[in-house]
C-alpha cells in the first residue's frame, strides 16, 4: 500500500503555466489560419461566380447560333427558367422539351436567379427569387442594358422576338462573407467584374450591410477582370 501511494506521489501532471501556454499557442494559429481560410474560401465564391458568367456566356451562345427555340430567328433569351414551366425560350428548356439532356444550365442557376420568384421575370430584378444562391452569388439579367428586338421582350405579351444580345450579373449575397466582387458578361465574351460597391453607381466604399449587392455597378464600362 505505501510503495502504491509512493507511486502517485510521483506522478507529474500539467501545470497552470504549461496550459497555458498551450493555449497561447492554439490561439496563435488560430488567429493566423482563420483569416486564410476565409480568404481561401472567398476566392474559391469569387472563381465560381466568374465560372457561372462564362457558363452562361456559352449557353447564351448555343442558344443563338443554333436557334434553339426554333423560331426561325437566331437571337438570346433573358431568363433562365425551369424545365416544362417556362420552356421554350429559356436556357434551362430552351426547345420545350423538358428533356434534361436539352438543358443549356443545371438547376443551380435557376434557384439563383432573382426572377425566377414571384414578381420577376421583367429582369429588374424585383423577383423574390434567388432562393439558393449559388456559392454566394445571386443572377439577374441586366434588361436596363440589353434591349430586346423591337423592344419586346420575350414572353411580354407581344411576339417572343427575343434579344440582339445579352447581358448577365452575379451580384455578392453578402460583402467579406461571400464574396467581394460582382461579375458580369454581355454579348462581347468579356468577363467583367467589380469590387462592390466601388462601381459607377456605388458608394464610393464598399457595401457591407449584407444585403444582395446592387447588380448595376457592373456594367459594359466595367473593365474585364484578370
Amino acid at each position: 500500500m505505501s510503495s502504491l501511494n509512493k507511486s502517485k506521489k510521483n506522478e507529474k501532471g500539467f501545470t497552470l503555466i504549461e496550459l497555458l501556454v498551450v493555449a497561447a499557442i492554439i490561439g496563435i494559429l488560430l488567429a493566423l489560419a482563420i483569416p486564410n481560410l476565409l480568404k481561401a474560401r472567398l476566392s474559391a465564391n469569387e472563381a465560381n461566380a466568374k465560372k457561372m458568367m462564362q457558363v452562361l456566356r456559352d449557353a447564351e451562345g448555343e442558344y443563338f447560333e443554333q436557334d434553339l427555340n426554333d423560331d426561325g430567328t437566331r437571337n438570346y433569351t433573358d431568363a433562365i427558367g425551369t424545365v416544362a414551366a417556362n420552356g421554350p425560350d429559356v436556357l434551362r428548356d430552351p426547345s420545350g422539351t423538358a428533356q434534361a439532356e436539352d438543358e443549356l444550365v443545371d438547376s443551380s442557376f435557376s434557384t439563383a436567379d432573382l426572377n425566377n420568384g414571384a414578381g420577376g421575370g421583367d429582369g429588374t430584378g424585383v423577383g423574390n427569387g434567388c432562393g439558393a444562391p449559388r456559392s454566394g452569388y445571386c443572377l439577374v439579367h441586366d434588361n436596363t442594358n440589353v434591349n430586346a428586338l423591337n423592344g419586346v421582350r420575350l414572353g411580354g405579351g407581344g411576339a417572343s422576338v427575343g434579344f440582339d444580345d445579352f447581358g448577365w450579373n452575379a451580384g455578392v449575397v453578402s460583402y467579406n462573407k461571400t464574396g467581394r466582387r460582382n461579375f458580369a458578361v454581355y454579348g462581347d465574351g468579356s468577363i467583367r467584374c467589380q469590387i462592390q460597391g466601388t462601381g459607377p453607381l456605388g458608394t464610393g466604399t464598399p457595401d457591407a450591410s449584407g444585403t444582395i449587392g446592387d447588380f448595376a455597378e457592373v456594367d459594359r464600362t466595367t473593365p474585364g477582370c484578370q
